[in-house]
């Protein structure tokens, strides 16, 4: 079973994203609109809650299953961190798909079908695409791929390593801790307080007489960003 949707913009009642929780968690980034009646409207930054609604009235049994759906429909996204020019911005045409399994296994099974579409896809297109690990962002879930063509100029950036098949946004990527050159007990002492006066970088705390291997220390950042206070935490790393 499969519906497409039109390439236009289809406003949805604040009902479906209350009953999902993202009407909280992914409130940042609607763009909502009251008609006459004074009824909120929200354009739809995506359109799970829509599709599953739609899937509610249609299957009634496991054994239904698996069903896939897909559209091609237009978003809106307030992010705060637009993509603009002809990349993207805050309102865009995307096409989505839609798997409805019985089990979680089920669903990696599907999911792994659609990875494997698109890298025949860009390959018979004759693009270099790389897929790459992406974080979720406020859309939530477990996994999420983007399939990236290098190029001079564009809206992400890649980390990725040349002698494996490792590749992620910069937003995703993680980093390998060093090997460690401390015993392995010395990570397993009892956390203790120890005035540090003057110190101020991650080498200076690693000498005598402190002696905190770097690997051992974090470094927390404070900043002030929309009038909100925003703690980072960097793992601390040597050359």
């Amino acid at each position: 079973m499969r519906g497409s949707g039109s390439p236009h913009a289809s406003p949805s009642t604040p009902e479906i994203w209350q009953k999902s929780g993202r009407y909280e968690s992914a409130r940042d980034v609607f763009f909502k609109a009251r008609d006459r009646a004074k009824k909120e409207w929200i354009l739809g930054p995506t359109h799970e809650e829509v599709i599953t609604t739609l899937v509610a009235g249609e299957i009634s049994s496991y054994r239904q299953l698996p069903k896939n759906f897909y559209q091609v429909q237009t978003k809106f996204r307030d992010e705060i961190r637009p993509r603009f020019g002809l990349m993207r911005a805050k309102e865009f045409i995307m096409k989505d798909a839609y798997s409805f399994d019985a089990t979680d296994e089920a669903a990696q099974v599907s999911y792994q079908k659609m990875y494997d579409a698109y890298v025949r896809i860009f390959r018979r297109c004759g693009l270099k695409a790389m897929p790459v690990e992406a974080d979720t962002g406020v859309m939530g879930g477990k996994f999420s791929h983007e399939f990236m063509v290098p190029a001079e100029t564009g809206e992400s950036e890649v980390a990725f390593c040349p002698s494996s098949d490792y590749a992620a946004n910069v937003e995703k990527a993680i980093s390998k801790l060093p090997e460690r050159t401390a015993p392995a007990s010395a990570s397993k002492a009892e956390p203790e307080k120890f005035p540090t006066p003057g110190v101020v970088t991650i080498e200076a705390l690693s000498k005598p007489p402190y002696g905190v291997a770097a690997h051992d220390q974090i470094k927390t950042l404070v900043y002030l960003a929309q009038s909100k206070l925003v703690l980072i935490l960097l793992r601390a790393i040597t050359n």
